[in-house]
């Protein structure tokens, strides 16, 4: 799942849409996120598949924000980039990504105690709107699913002056 959003990350032109998406529902006056939904490990796996053979066409440096799963921090303490990948959806394999990658995102939207998790992200976020928080869902059995969560942003990657966090702008500057 960690995977799969790393991924659509490096598909810039299909994130910068993710977001403009994001944008319209939350100027909207709608809580929620960017969720695919898969029904079983299968299709997910094969949306893997079908990502992973998008044509690289360069690297880019991307920071996540502090406590994003991928976060980390160099030896002397600053945030270290991350080398990723940049693929682009040729003409030839838009149709499986648009089957087996795009036909299942929707914003979602829940409750807090439908889903405490998703609304607890929601929460940091508040009005930001530099960056948005996408799911990935894989159904298990019956009502069960599984979530994993993580944030993408206005310009790629996360900057100080973004957000949430005020105490993280405090942090960053002492850095400098």
């Amino acid at each position: 799942m960690t995977q799969f959003i790393w991924l659509v990350r490096g598909v810039l032109d299909y994130s910068a849409a993710l977001y403009k998406e994001f944008l319209r529902w939350k100027r909207q006056g709608r809580q929620g996120c960017i969720e695919f939904y898969f029904e079983n490990y299968n299709e997910l796996y094969e949306a893997l598949r079908v990502l992973e053979a998008l044509p690289v066409v360069d690297h880019v440096s991307f920071y996540p924000m502090p406590f994003a799963p991928t976060y980390s921090e160099d030896a002397n303490g600053k945030p270290a980039a991350q080398k990723l990948p940049v693929r682009v959806v040729t003409q030839e394999r838009e149709e499986a990504f648009t089957r087996e990658v795009d036909n299942r995102v929707n914003f979602t939207e829940s409750t807090q105690e439908a889903r405490p998790n998703m609304m607890n992200c929601l929460k940091l976020l508040g009005a930001n709107e530099n960056m948005f928080m996408i799911s990935v869902t894989v159904k298990l059995h019956g009502t069960y699913s599984t979530h994993m969560f993580d944030f993408l942003y206005k310009r790629h990657s996360w900057y100080p002056e973004d957000g949430p966090w005020p105490e993280e702008k405090e942090r960053s500057k002492k850095r400098k």
